[in-house]
């Protein structure tokens, strides 16, 4: 079993990834994972202690807009084909001040996951055959899914089987 805090999309962006989902078969369909970028993970964690840090978090923020960019896939045997975000100052601030509270509140989140060593991403596929890898990155480039994107909460998930176990509303911000 493990844990993330993640930022959510709001319906619409959810929407258009979603279809990414069922266009390539991906396993993000039967794991119910809402499309998500994290923010951090973990093995094994005080679940309340997780939630009142996110909590705190999302009294803090507000709404943000994202820019998918790029494609890019993790190495190794699960093959993950992900979305990448344009690094923000704004996405890069939320993520340190996360790892801030979750220092003090005495929590650690997996080191992939820590400022300086986090490659943020929208999981689109995880744990398929090489050649289905290839035929998802087809997928997603004839999607034209490229673009900006809006995040409207922060939840804390349980998984596997995933399961929001906290979501939190992000104030809306209609610019940034």
């Amino acid at each position: 079993m493990g844990y993330a805090a993640a930022l959510v999309l709001d319906e619409a962006s959810a929407e258009t990834i979603s279809k990414l989902f069922e266009a390539s078969g991906s396993r993000m369909l039967t794991l119910e994972a809402p499309p998500h970028v994290s923010l951090a993970v973990f093995e094994q964690v005080d679940t309340s202690r997780l939630i009142d840090v996110i909590g705190t978090l999302a009294g803090r923020v507000q709404s943000l807009r994202i820019c998918f960019a790029s494609i890019g896939i993790f190495p190794g045997g699960e093959n993950v084909v992900f979305l990448a975000p344009v690094v923000t100052d704004a996405l890069l601030k939320l993520h340190a001040d996360l790892h801030d509270l979750l220092v003090k509140a005495g929590l650690e989140s997996d080191p992939y996951y820590l400022p300086g060593a986090w490659v943020p991403h929208c999981t689109i596929t995880i744990q398929e055959a090489l050649l289905s890898t290839l035929e998802t990155i087809q997928t997603i480039h004839a999607a034209e899914v490229m673009g900006e994107y809006w995040i409207s909460e922060i939840q804390v998930i349980e998984f596997e089987p995933v399961k929001s176990l906290a979501s939190f509303r992000l104030a809306w911000k209609a610019t940034g």
